[in-house]
């Protein structure tokens, strides 16, 4: 398949490319400066369009796309994405069942008794804190910016 044919569109720095799809042209940037980049993008864009493309293309046009954006809005995206994806992929760990996950997992160490019941404590205010505003499983929770919490500890 040849690459799909870039231009310059007057007042842009980037090159473009067109897509056909159900009789209507549609115009995309590349957001590339270089013919060659842009045309691997367009290609890339022509072969998801017909479905030929590999998951890793995808993926890497995806991550792309959001490197061209600004910085704000990146983290934003990325959490709403990773989220989305550990919804549909089964693995998700809801609130109820995380406490017995972590006690079953390997990976925590052996913590002793004393440093088990004080890390129960913090679990099960943050359960009652979960409960409240309606999570049921772990991947619904996002950081919020630490200035609030570092304002909040130390206002007490």
């Amino acid at each position: 398949m040849k690459p799909p044919k870039v231009f310059k569109r007057p007042g842009s720095p980037f090159y473009w490319y067109r897509l056909f799809s159900g009789g209507r042209e549609t115009w995309h940037s590349t957001e590339q400066k270089t013919k060659e980049a842009a045309e691997a993008i367009a290609t890339d864009a022509r072969k998801a369009q017909k479905g030929e493309g590999q998951v890793e293309q995808y993926f890497n046009m995806l991550v792309a796309r959001l490197a061209a954006l600004p910085a704000v809005e990146q983290a934003e995206i990325r959490q709403r994405f990773a989220r989305r994806l550990m919804m549909r992929s089964g693995a998700t760990v809801s609130t109820t069942d995380a406490w017995q996950a972590w006690l079953d997992s390997p990976q925590k160490g052996n913590p002793g008794e004393r440093t088990r019941k004080g890390y129960s404590a913090i679990w099960h205010r943050f359960k009652m804190w979960a409960d409240k505003k309606q999570l049921r499983g772990l991947h619904e929770i996002s950081p919020f910016p630490r200035r609030r919490i570092r304002r909040r500890s130390l206002a007490r």
